[in-house]
Formats: structure tokens, sequence, C-alpha cells
């Protein structure tokens, strides 16, 4: 968003139709000195002292995370993968963690390594992948017809400039072999079309698997 910001203010001279947080942006200009008095703070005082110097509450506080005695969170931030590496990352492996209602650990870790879905959610999928397909099949297309046209242009050019033997005779239209037309794909897309196969075989077993009334383990 930043680079955004600052390539259309130099393109256009003035604002940019990009915003950015102001609360983050002066918060990040303090660097490492936004620290906080020692105590003991909620929420409700974090939020409350952000308002007061116009920082970010939530960065703040997990800035200063890595200079706290005690912390205090939901089993979330230090069990979920997609969340961790972003909050606790900072703490030391001398770091002493004790679970409150420890019972609850085993559900948590099965949310949190689970996902639910239902037919609809598989059938959107399958439309997007289709619209995906249908993208790349274009980008392919304009990529190969860009490259026979450069042939043409090549061949004309050397046939008026009498580069080419004179009893050569060439087609009225030279094309360039589908074998060398599939290796001028980039192979980006190449490797996008194997992957939206893979996409389509995986979506097609949940589906399968969605049909079953009773347990399955795989």
């Amino acid at each position: 968003v930043r680079q955004k910001v600052k390539s259309d203010e130099a393109a256009a001279g003035g604002a940019s139709s990009a915003r950015l947080c102001s609360y983050y942006e002066s918060l990040e200009a303090q660097g490492t000195d936004a620290m906080l008095p020692v105590g003991v703070y909620t929420l409700e005082e974090l939020k409350g002292r952000g308002r007061e110097r116009g920082w970010c509450p939530y960065f703040w506080a997990r800035h200063v995370i890595a200079f706290a005695n005690v912390v205090v969170y939901n089993y979330q931030y230090l069990l979920d993968p997609k969340i961790s590496q972003l909050v606790s990352k900072s703490m030391q492996r001398e770091c002493v963690v004790v679970f409150d209602e420890a019972h609850n650990i085993d559900n948590i870790c099965i949310e949190v390594m689970s996902i639910n879905f239902r037919m609809p959610t598989l059938e959107a999928c399958s439309r997007n992948i289709t619209r995906v397909k249908s993208e790349i099949d274009r980008l392919k297309e304009s990529d190969s017809r860009r490259l026979n046209e450069e042939y043409q242009r090549l061949v004309n050019g050397l046939a008026n400039t009498g580069a080419l033997p004179a009893n050569e005779e060439l087609p009225a239209n030279p094309l360039l072999p589908a074998d060398i037309l599939q290796q001028a794909v980039p192979g980006n897309l190449r490797r996008a079309d194997s992957f939206l196969a893979f996409l389509r075989r995986f979506i097609a077993h949940c589906k399968k698997r969605l049909q079953v009334e009773h347990v399955v383990q795989e």
C-alpha cells in the first residue's frame, strides 16, 4: 500500500486513491522507542493510550510483547499456526507457558487444524476455477497469436529483402507448428494448468466425501 501511495503521488503529483492508516504510520515512525511504562494493561487501557498518542494499539501491543514479563491471551495465539507466528514468535524459548482450563486444549487444537465447508462452497470453488481457466486460456491464446504475428513479420521481411532463396516457395500464410507455440507459452501458465487440474480433482474428491454418511478415515 505504501508503494502504491508513493507511485500514485509521484505520477499524479497529488493525493493517492489508496489510504494509509495514520495510527499505524505514527507507530512505525517511533520504531523501537514505542514503549509502554511498566504496568498491567487491559484492552481498553491500551486502546485509550493508543488514542492519546495516535498509535495503533494492536500493533503497539504486539511490539511490546517482546518486553513484557507476563502476557495473558487466548489459546489460539499460541496454538494456531496461522496467527502464532505473527504474535508469539518474539517470545523466548525460556518462557514459562501456563494453560488455564487445559482440558480444552484438545478441542482447540482440533478446531484450529480443521476446516468446515458445505456443498455450495465447493460449487462456488468449481465456478471460480472455470473462470480462472478461461482467463489462462485467453492469455495463452494471446501469447501464441503475438508469436505467430512476429514470425510472419520476420518471414515477410526476409522475403522482401531477398534474404530467402529465390527458388524457395513460401506458404501463403506461414504458421508456426503447434508444438513450438506450446513451448512459447510462459512456464507460469503451464504450471497454472497443472495446478487447476489438481484443484478440480481435489474438489471432486471433497464432493464425493460429502455424500458419505459415515465417518471415513484416510
